[in-house]
């Protein structure tokens, strides 16, 4: 799902077996987890698979032992996805819903979060979250067969977060529980499990920062942005994708809301209880909620990918998030764009993506038709 760029030291010491990486998995204890929902998931290093549950509020590590190294650079293409899911689950096309997929760096293995559920409720304001609860994990073998990976007696690790958004909470104009944004997106990076959402504080826009392994500490830091369609500063809003970036040394986070700001923050100032203001750099236009966004290099240049509901794929040039000096803030009138510019790449019907190989993005594809397939992305043309 994410930038999986990052994860390339701690690829290759997982390859090689080093001590620094086995003590991830020494407090992983081998049963069968806990869980309510699998409202994100994403992979760390060591095959480590970590599920962000926004029901129990729990955020789980699994060893999913997926360890043999996958060098090729070739793509994937699987026509009438939900159908086969279908045929697995034991229903109809209709009513599998696909929540998110994951891509295991090591073996390059593509995993989906799934759910029974209608997708005609699915609309444009209304994402899978908002209609059922992913309860599925289905692992797609190099042979293109699918398999569901099983939770049970598997080791893993969890740990609870604490603070988030009452499951109680009002219902709004298309959910039926704010909780469904008690954890919107999660990554992994450098040592500890980044998770955005709701919570119960004043300013509810959250980035909890969970060390890894394990240990219950958790810092919790509260978001400000300024949304240009709106003409405001928001600490409600939760951040809808995100993605860590390491430029001159210093690390940041890349993140967008709905409606579409695009925000930077430096990561050396998520101190816990600490409320911190965006950098917004660019309003997309409203009307569209972001789906996904990785990192990805092409020639010599690394660029983001922004996947969106209403909204063909953006290519945006990081060179022009960083070099933008100032902030937006004034408002931005109707569907109007300010700020740093994009590229709409020739696609639509995209909702997730995510890194597979240098060669190649990975992404779910509906076509005009209705039919869900996984397609690989060149990034050669995009």
């Amino acid at each position: 799902m994410k930038n999986l760029l990052l994860l390339s030291a701690a690829m290759i010491l997982t390859v090689l077996g080093t001590k620094a990486n086995n003590d991830l998995k020494e407090g992983f204890k081998v049963g069968t987890p806990i869980i309510q929902s699998i409202s994100t998931m994403e992979f760390g290093p060591e095959g480590i698979l970590f599920l962000g549950d926004a029901l129990s509020g729990q955020i789980t590590a699994i060893d999913t032992k997926d360890m043999v190294a996958n060098n090729t650079t070739e793509g994937i293409k699987i026509e009438d996805l939900q159908g086969k899911l279908a045929a697995m689950m034991g229903t109809t096309p209709d009513n599998v819903i696909i929540h998110d997929l994951a891509v295991n760096p090591i073996s390059q293995t593509p995993y989906l979060a799934v759910s029974k559920g209608n997708r005609k409720e699915l609309g444009f304001w209304r994402l899978p979250n908002d209609v059922s609860q992913a309860s599925m994990i289905i692992k797609i073998n190099a042979d293109g067969s699918m398999q569901e990976f099983s939770m049970d007696k598997v080791a893993f690790s969890q740990t609870t977060l604490s603070g988030l958004i009452d499951p109680e909470k009002g219902e709004t104009y298309r959910k039926s529980s704010l909780r469904v944004d008690a954890i919107t997106d999660m990554v992994y990076h450098e040592g500890k499990v980044y998770v955005t959402g709701l919570s119960n504080e004043e300013f509810s826009s959250s980035m909890r920062i969970v060390e890894f392994p394990f240990n219950d500490q958790v810092r919790a830091a509260s978001l400000e942005v300024y949304h240009a369609a709106h003409g405001a500063y928001e600490t409600n809003a939760p951040v809808r994708t995100f993605v860590p970036y390491i430029r001159e040394g210093a690390s940041h986070m890349i993140t967008a809301y709905t409606c579409t700001p695009l925000a930077t923050f430096p990561m050396d100032k998520f101190k816990d209880g600490a409320l911190i203001k965006s950098k917004t750099v660019a309003e997309f236009g409203a009307g569209n909620i972001p789906m996904d966004m990785i990192v990805y290099k092409k020639g010599e240049k690394d660029y983001l990918m922004i996947s969106n509901s209403t909204r063909n794929l953006m290519r945006v040039d990081l060179d022009d998030v960083f070099n933008m000096e100032e902030g937006l803030n004034t408002e931005v009138k109707g569907f109007e764009v300010a700020g740093i510019s994009y590229t709409s790449l020739p696609s639509n019907g995209i909702s997730q993506i995510a890194y597979l190989n240098e060669n190649n993005v990975l992404a779910l594809v509906l076509s005009p038709g209705g039919l869900m397939e996984l397609r690989s992305l060149n990034t050669k043309w995009f």
